[in-house]
């Protein structure tokens, strides 16, 4: 969010090459954390699996 807010501070003060290289930059931050969302995300799908199978061992015992 800062990322966005500094290039486009940069780009208004006619500081073009700058405003890329941070635009770049946050592109490449908001990239690794969708990444990490989803790798999250996987993590808890199988975690939840883990806790289902669970449940029915004990239920069919």
């Amino acid at each position: 969010m800062f990322g966005c807010v500094l290039c486009m501070f940069l780009l208004f003060a006619d500081y073009v090459v700058a405003g890329k290289y941070v635009f770049a930059f946050s592109l490449l931050m908001m990239l690794i954390s969708l990444a990490l969302a989803i790798r999250e995300i996987q993590i808890s799908v199988k975690a939840l699996e883990l806790e289902l199978n669970d449940l029915q061992e004990t239920v069919q015992e």
